[in-house]
């Protein structure tokens, strides 16, 4: 068993204006490689950019805050008590439109997206 706290693991900060930051909490070692774990923070305003998880089925799970995600043609409105399930190949993109931070837990498997989390710079 492990027992992960967030604000431990370094920050990588997304290579977009205003995007977020991740602080992965599995990766692909730590998790055998089949899953991986990532505590996301979107700043008011912030976003990320339409894009695919590769490899990945991405489970999303809204920690604090109100978060639009999907495409151009269909965005959801999901908050604290949400699951997202994002298919492998899904385009989406997360967008913050509060004036407050959002924070959420996403988790994929296999754990390979995390490796493109891992190359954004530390902050």
């Amino acid at each position: 068993m492990r027992v992960l706290t967030l604000g431990t693991e370094p920050v990588h900060q997304a290579p977009v204006a205003n995007g977020p930051a991740a602080e992965v909490l599995i990766d692909e070692d730590t998790g055998g490689g089949q899953l991986a774990a990532v505590h996301v923070t979107i700043p008011p305003g912030g976003g990320m950019p339409e894009h695919a998880h590769g490899e990945s089925t991405a489970l999303v799970v809204p920690l604090v805050g109100e978060l639009l995600i999907g495409r151009a043609e269909h965005q959801e409105k999901v908050t604290q008590g949400v699951v997202v399930l994002l298919d492998r190949g899904e385009r989406v993109s997360l967008t913050n439109q509060t004036s407050q931070p959002v924070s959420l837990l996403a988790v994929f498997a296999p754990a390979g997206f995390v490796r493109a989390l891992s190359s954004w710079p530390i902050s």
